[in-house]
């Protein structure tokens, strides 16, 4: 048995204590100068944090794989796996839908988002959005290169390699003099790298944190409180009482033994919040201290970590009822089973890997950003009227939305605010506007770069052959808008991408 490191649940929680009260102070307070806590931030914290998950995603491919291989050749027939497979997908799609229909009924019930206030209120869509990326979904779990699968951190694609791999080697062990003994030993070998690196777990800890707080400080939290009170409430329900009844009743454990065996897995995906970072602990967590086979555990834990995403069941569905009472939309039951059914379907795909910090960072800098700036220009704009010129993108009108979706969810956004400011404050003699360009920005070059047979594809969709030029393109037609000759022109979102997009 590998040796696990001391008084690491101890050593995480002083790690992330000591990492609110260090990035607090520095956010709070001006003890030190502006450019010491700016190194701090960036190469202490930010430098510090991205090191240690970058060692742990080193992990994680190799690891899934050998430890799916290794389960997978070692459960002796196609049959058990068949068995193992059905009720550990099942299992998860059931607490998925649980998760959901509990965020759903607590955002009902308590209101969250009934006592917002905003200047902007949101008009309520005709319909939901219709699912773009369902084929690409499916197809994508059927990897053409599997290396490059691995490289791009693909989990589907390489859990179905991983299975077809291990049931390949099940069935020509004999012929292979047990080469699935090799794979377990490998297996065994990153479990010890796990331990090594779960030595600096600590600093890690404390380093993630900090870096989130000497950021942002506690701030983040004010406008929605109500919303974070509730949905850590749900969080912690879920966790306590749900898998409790299932813990008892089904898997016949202590609950109390189990969370206190877990602990670690728990308090490293708070700081981590990444289920795939978290997988070596989990691996080693449930196997070492809950003593479950680990052929068993091989196979489970990393499916579980792809497609199991109970916490953002819960975040998806508070937060839709949240929006929806914070912009005077009455959901109807359809609509509700629509986000229940929706929840679940999207437990098994892309979007799922967007972690909670990935998606509301990406709504803080984009929609929130834009509304507060919005916010703070009107005073000035309605004493002599103006023009407001927001950036979104026709990245919801892609020929494929996968992997996209938050990105094209948030530019859907600002089109979605600037519109009602538009609406709003017209008879102010404001006007406010989207621009949705493609232009050849370092951050499009760098993409076109790294993923070129998209880039040409993408390219050739264009009716005019050619990426915009920053300046001459989409520079001088922003002047144009804002002049005189474009007074009567508001509310509107303009594509400048060479005729590619069909907006509506």
């Amino acid at each position: 048995m590998i040796d696990t490191p001391k008084n690491l649940t101890r050593n995480i929680l002083l790690g992330l204590m000591l990492g609110f009260v260090v990035g607090s102070f520095l956010f709070y307070t001006n003890f030190f100068p502006s450019s010491v806590d700016t190194f701090v931030e960036k190469y202490i914290f930010k430098m510090g944090g991205d090191i240690f998950m970058n060692l742990l995603k080193l992990l994680v491919v190799p690891l899934v794989f050998f430890s799916l291989v290794t389960g997978i050749s070692s459960l002796g027939s196609s049959q058990s796996l068949g068995k193992l497979t059905f009720k550990t997908v099942g299992f998860y799609l059931l607490t998925t839908g649980i998760a959901v229909s509990l965020a759903l009924i607590a955002g009902s019930f308590f209101q969250p988002g009934s006592n917002y206030s905003s200047d902007i209120t949101m008009a309520a869509p005709s319909s939901l959005p219709q699912g773009q990326g369902i084929y690409s979904t499916i197809v994508g779990i059927f990897p053409s290169n599997i290396i490059q699968a691995m490289a791009e951190n693909q989990m589907l694609a390489i859990v179905f390699f991983s299975i077809l791999f291990g049931l390949a080697l099940n069935k020509t062990n004999h012929l292979t003099g047990n080469l699935s003994d090799s794979f377990a030993k490998l297996n065994t070998v990153f479990l010890q790298l796990i331990v090594m690196i779960m030595s600096f777990a600590p600093l890690g800890v404390f380093c993630l944190i900090g870096k989130f707080v000497i950021a942002d400080g506690l701030d983040i939290f004010q406008d929605v409180l109500a919303y974070v009170v509730l949905l850590i409430a749900l969080l912690l329900f879920h966790a306590a009482f749900t898998y409790s009844l299932f813990l008892k009743f089904i898997g016949g454990l202590n609950p109390l033994t189990f969370y206190r065996k877990m602990k670690d897995v728990a308090l490293f995906a708070f700081s981590t919040s990444s289920s795939a970072a978290t997988i070596p602990v989990t691996l080693r967590t449930v196997n070492q201290d809950l003593g479950v086979n680990q052929n068993v555990a091989s196979f489970v834990v990393p499916v579980g970590a792809t497609i199991n995403m109970d916490g953002t069941a819960i975040m998806q569905g508070l937060a839709t009822v949240f929006i929806a009472q914070m912009s005077g939309i009455d959901l109807t039951l359809f609509q509700y089973i629509q986000v229940v059914l929706l929840a679940v379907a999207t437990s098994i795909g892309p979007l799922i890997s967007q972690n909670d910090e990935n998606v509301i960072q990406a709504f803080m800098v984009g929609p929130m950003a834009t509304l507060r700036l919005m916010q703070l220009c009107y005073p000035y704009l309605k004493q002599q009227g103006g023009s407001i010129i927001n950036m979104a993108s026709t990245a919801s009108k892609r020929w494929d939305m996968s992997n996209y979706g938050v990105y094209a969810a948030e530019k859907d956004a600002i089109r979605a605010l600037t519109r009602a400011a538009a609406s709003e404050w017209g008879p102010d003699n404001i006007r406010a506007n989207n621009i949705l360009p493609h232009a050849s920005s370092p951050a499009l070059q760098k993409w076109m770069k790294h993923r070129p047979e998209e880039a040409a594809e993408f390219t050739k969709s264009i009716p005019l052959q050619r990426v915009g030029d920053c300046e001459t393109d989409i520079g001088q037609f922003v002047a144009v808008l804002c002049s005189p000759e474009s007074s009567y022109i508001s509310g509107q979102s303009i594509a400048l991408d060479g005729g590619q997009a069909y907006m509506n």
